[in-house]
């Protein structure tokens, strides 16, 4: 009887794809039961987590991709969300800074105790000299050539 249990166990492993040898070991280990060696044990249950680990990858990639992958992918759009908070607050204090600054010419004083007047308002820039241009042409530069000297030709084709 116990014959035919491990012939079954061993048949249903085996449609299930295992190898022979991880079946074979699987079947042999179920039937000593309680009285399998230490090793023996060992080896079983390696094989049973191995096939966990299998079965949750297989659920992972019907799933869409690993989860680590999925939360990976929403702590990069939290910090996304963080950068761009810090950068739109930043942003309106520097407008609301420009727009104090800019209501006319302020007075400010300096650490000797003097007052300076200061004009927020944009600088002209300043008027640059035009100058006639030359209207004499450019002489074209010499060209150098490459080719090699007529002699060195004449001699290479009377070798030859």
């Amino acid at each position: 009887m116990a014959k035919t249990i491990d012939s079954d166990l061993f048949d249903t492993l085996r449609s299930a794809g295992l190898r022979k040898r991880v079946a074979k070991m699987l079947t042999d280990a179920t039937a000593q039961g309680k009285s399998a060696s230490g090793r023996a044990e060992a080896s079983v249950r390696k094989a049973i987590a191995d096939l966990r680990e299998l079965a949750d990858d297989l659920e992972d990639r019907l799933r869409g991709g690993p989860a680590s992958r999925s939360t990976a992918a929403k702590k990069a759009a939290r910090t996304r969300t963080t950068a761009a908070r810090k950068r739109s607050a930043s942003a309106k204090k520097a407008a609301a800074t420009r727009a104090k600054n800019t209501s006319g010419s302020t007075t400010r004083a300096s650490s000797s105790g003097t007052t300076r007047s200061r004009s927020t308002s944009a600088r002209k820039p300043a008027a640059r000299k035009t100058t006639a241009r030359s209207t004499s042409a450019r002489k074209p530069a010499a060209r150098k050539t490459t080719a090699r000297s007529t002699s060195a030709r004449s001699t290479s084709r009377r070798s030859s």
